[in-house]
């Protein structure tokens, strides 16, 4: 505490207040007369109990003994006045339990009509400016400069804040607001205390505050870690922090007070020069350091020392010692018995076990692709695979390769800890043009089948060619690639690098990197939006194909690929939201990672594995792709027209 040392002018003289009186301004105000230097004065003042500053204490015989910081001083107020040939005493009486009843014992306007409307204020007419001064903790406002004389002011508070001193692992310790508003943490303030709790709502209009009836509930607040802050006078707070070494007062200051003496404006003009005199000569001779010390400060191991007996080592420049001899570091940033190791930023890098998966599942994916596509080169003469389209396959593979090197792109950043812009729109780039060719593909078979299973329950001759089907599978992308296109423009994606804590010194502690943009959340909802609809529609046509026959067997197998997509989206949706509300990006990335192999690595097993097993195993007497077809829907229909004639109430 760096004690307030204010030179104030102490030349009043009669004839100042006299000119002072001519204005009507200063008329309620002044009306001291002028007198001869005084060879003893008596003060008439009421003690308010507001420790340390000052104490009452009700004896069993009826008696009251004063004390605290306040008391201390006004002894050696009367050393100084007796250094001036004059006898200072105090005529001690027990104050008001309020600030304002106590304030009017010295004012002089306590009667007039906006104070008799004050709640707080029953004084009676003679108490109105009856005393000289009062002793209690009062702050130099305005207000109060109009109604009473104020004093030099002998101490600087502010607003501060206190915490638990104990180093509690797992427990992130807030040392300043702005981290306990930024984290929507709880701040317990003092009920009542209008004077701090204003500036602070101000300031944190969002904040979480509080409010508790006394200073000793704040502190059993705090230490149930109920609020990870107490909001209260700085020097309140220190006084409390010497008799509990668990609390450690942080030294942040909001707003600066300066504690007075309220003097009544009808002292005699000398008397208020005297005692202005004795005052700035307790600040200037040291007397206030002295009692700051004895009544706001724990006594501490010399700068660089710790232990029981100052022996052990503590860092001067990111550690004090408390009064238990322990080393606490200034910021979370600095670390050990001593405070000399600096702890490292948590940059959230993804963990190497989540490496090792990611590309251990897109080498599997990039091997069952090429076997795939390599098997495909070899049958494609075959005249299964000539029924299943060999181009179709072909797009099949190609969007499942590419949707699999959308795994790469998420993990490079996070890998990194420094991530590139390129690579962020990358990621939606790679996923959704391969999910629009490898949707589109399968989209574009079920809804030939389903075409053709129409046709033939109709009797009409209906082909589907393949233009057609190349057609269906350029609209589908074309969407995606539309808007691709108006979100890179727009708005594209970039990497960032967050603070999530830090010091009080703004040293960083934890942050998180990855790619974002202003509107990166519309447009994810859009496509994901346009994905859902596309999979729920091919979901209604499998299922009313259900019918088709099962010797048309790449139909059945299309439709569980379309459903694997379609739940996979539905299940892992929700799970997508919920990690995105954290800052952990390993899990994230993971679960990401995942869904792509997943969605990827099905498709694949599901088409090639039913079609190399039709090939291989399946040795059927091969036959056109349509005829097939016709043959089996024919074989369909026969069977449900004789069911309808058994049973005429099922075939309305």
């Amino acid at each position: 505490m760096i004690q307030l040392r204010v030179l104030v002018s102490i030349s009043l003289s009669y004839f100042t207040f006299c000119s002072a009186q001519q204005s009507s301004f200063y008329t309620p105000f002044c009306s001291a007369q002028q007198s001869s230097f005084p060879e003893s004065i008596n003060l008439r003042a009421a003690v308010f109990h507001a420790p340390p500053f000052a104490t009452v204490e009700k004896q069993m015989n009826g008696a009251v003994l004063y004390g605290g910081f306040q008391r201390d001083l006004l002894d050696r107020l009367a050393v100084f006045a007796t250094d001036d040939n004059v006898t200072l005493t105090f005529d001690l009486t027990v104050a008001p339990q309020t600030y304002a009843q106590s304030f009017d014992l010295v004012a002089c306007d306590c009667m007039n009509k906006t104070r008799a409307n004050d709640p707080e204020v029953n004084n009676s007419e003679e108490d109105c400016g009856k005393l000289d001064m009062i002793i209690g903790d009062y702050y130099s406002i305005p207000d109060r400069v109009l109604r009473a004389d104020l004093s030099p002011s002998w101490l600087r508070s502010t607003i501060s804040t206190v915490k638990l001193a104990e180093k509690s692992p797992g427990i992130f310790n807030y040392y300043t607001l702005t981290q306990a508003y930024n984290s929507n943490a709880t701040i317990c303030f003092l009920g009542g205390t209008s004077v701090f709790i204003d500036p602070l709502r101000e300031k944190y209009p969002k904040g979480t505050f509080l409010e508790c009836p006394n200073p000793d509930d704040c502190i059993n607040t705090l230490k149930e870690r109920k609020c990870v802050l107490y909001v209260d006078d700085e020097l309140q707070l220190r006084y409390r922090a010497t008799l509990d070494v668990d609390l450690e007062v942080t030294g942040e200051n909001v707003k600066t007070q300066y504690i007075v003496w309220p003097l009544s404006s009808k002292l005699d003009p000398i008397v208020s020069t005297l005692m202005n005199r004795w005052i700035l000569k307790s600040i200037v001779n040291g007397t206030i350091d002295e009692l700051y010390s004895t009544y706001f400060m724990k006594p501490l191991c010399p700068i660089g020392t710790a232990g029981d007996s100052c022996q052990l080592p503590c860092d001067r420049k990111h550690g004090t010692a408390n009064s238990k001899g322990v080393c606490i570091c200034s910021s979370p940033k600095w670390g050990g018995d001593d405070c000399a190791r600096e702890t490292p930023e948590e940059k959230h890098i993804i963990s190497n076990w989540v490496l090792i998966t990611a590309y251990t599942l897109l080498g599997i994916n990039i091997t069952l692709i090429a076997i795939c596509a390599g098997w495909l080169f070899w049958k494609r003469k075959n005249i299964k695979v000539k029924f299943s389209q060999p181009v179709f396959l072909a797009l099949v593979l190609s969007g499942c390769l590419i949707s699999s090197f959308t795994i790469p792109a998420l993990v490079y950043s996070g890998s990194t800890g420094t991530g590139a812009d390129s690579y962020c729109m990358a990621i939606p780039w790679l996923y959704s043009v391969g999910f629009s060719i490898t949707f589109g593909s399968l989209f574009a078979k079920i809804n030939q089948v389903y075409v053709l299973f129409k046709s033939s329950e109709k009797l009409k001759q209906v082909t589907v060619s393949t233009n057609e089907t190349l057609r269906m599978i350029f609209m589908i992308l074309i969407v995606d690639i539309s808007i691709l296109i108006i979100w890179i423009v727009l708005d594209p994606l970039k990497w960032s690098r967050f603070t999530i804590r830090d010091t009080q010194y703004g040293e960083l502690l934890e942050s998180v990197g990855y790619c974002t943009s202003n509107s990166w959340r519309i447009f994810v909802r859009i496509t994901g939006s346009y994905h859902l609809i596309l999979l729920t529609v091919a979901s209604i046509l499998c299922y009313v194909s259900r019918a088709v026959p099962t010797a048309f067997s790449e139909g059945k197998y299309i439709s569980m690929a379309m459903f694997s997509n379609f739940q996979i989206f539905i299940i892992f949706l929700p799970i997508f939201i919920l990690l995105g509300q954290s800052n952990d990006p390993t899990t994230m990335t993971f679960v990401q990672v995942i869904v792509i192999w997943m969605n990827d690595f099905l498709v694949v097993m599901l088409i090639f594995g039913n079609l190399m097993h039709r090939v291989h195993w399946d040795k059927k007497e091969e036959k056109s792709a349509t005829q097939e077809l016709r043959k089996a829907l024919e074989e369909y229909n026969v069977k449900r027209s004789n069911r309808q004639q058994s049973f005429p109430s099922q075939g309305k």
